[in-house]
């Protein structure tokens, strides 16, 4: 019929030939699909790889721990220092990541982002940083320094020519540790006592004390009667010590308990004397 299209019917081979390409060219597509949608799903689950410049280790231990923060820790490794010249590497998700090294925790312990002090020990040497990295990329650098975190404490107490010295001294705080991340004095008991050698010389590590706090004291007991108690929260203070300052500087002490003194240095840059009721 005039305008009607013409059927033709191919031969079975050519059907088949057809057939078979078409079915070809679905797979394809559907392969390219799924391919597509998996290269998409991995570039987004691929984690950010961390390269982290330590400077100026050569005063922590052999080893660190790092850890890393998004609303939760997502990560801690052991970093072992000798196979590691300057520059740690790792992997981190994609995020704004909080990160966190810290060295020198030989006794007492960490609670999520907190370090706390052993009961009845004094500070350990924590030497720590943190910082915030956006680690939403293939790569991420930053520069790591190790802030020291205790007041290393030299004490030589003086005793008459002769004589054992028959005092006990306890040390103590309101701080038992600091936050790793934030750096903040964790509060709670800080109670430690002083074992002097035959020269009534000792010493001990203080943590990071709040900026505020005056409840460092030093307690003299003979048996378990308190013959005196020395503020050296407030005595420290008057020196003007900083506890925000970056690296604790160390302090010397010396007591007399003969003259009824006490005598404080600051890492050998300021020195005073105090008069002390015993």
């Amino acid at each position: 019929t005039a305008g009607r299209p013409r059927r033709v019917r191919l031969p079975l081979s050519l059907q088949i030939k057809n057939q078979g390409m078409k079915r070809m060219t679905n797979i394809l597509l559907a392969v390219l699909a799924v391919t597509s949608c998996t290269v998409k799903e991995d570039r987004t689950d691929c984690p950010c790889w961390l390269e982290m410049t330590v400077k100026d280790n050569t005063q922590l231990c052999r080893s660190m721990t790092f850890t890393a923060w998004t609303t939760d820790k997502v990560k801690e490794e052991e970093v072992d220092l000798t196979r590691y010249t300057e520059t740690y590497e790792t992997t981190v998700p994609r995020d704004i990541v909080t990160t966190c090294l810290y060295s020198g925790i030989t006794r007492g312990e960490t609670r999520g982002s907190e370090y706390h002090i052993a009961k009845g020990q004094d500070a350990d040497s924590l030497y720590s940083c943190s910082g915030v990295v956006d680690c939403t990329g293939e790569t991420a650098r930053t520069t790591v320094v190790l802030k020291k975190n205790f007041a290393r404490v030299f004490l030589k107490m003086t005793a008459p020519e002769g004589d054992g010295y028959p005092y006990r001294i306890i040390v103590r705080s309101d701080v038992s540790g600091m936050d790793l991340i934030t750096g903040r004095p964790i509060n709670g008991q800080f109670e430690h006592q002083l074992r002097l050698d035959s020269q009534h010389q000792t010493v001990f590590s203080l943590p990071r004390q709040s900026a505020a706090s005056m409840s460092l004291v030093m307690e003299l007991y003979r048996g378990d009667r308190l013959i005196s108690s020395i503020p050296l929260g407030e005595q420290i203070a008057l020196m003007q010590y900083d506890w925000q300052e970056a690296n604790l500087k160390d302090i010397y002490l010396g007591v007399d308990y003969a003259e009824a003194t006490v005598e404080i240095s600051i890492q050998g840059w300021k020195s005073d004397e105090f008069e002390i009721i015993i």
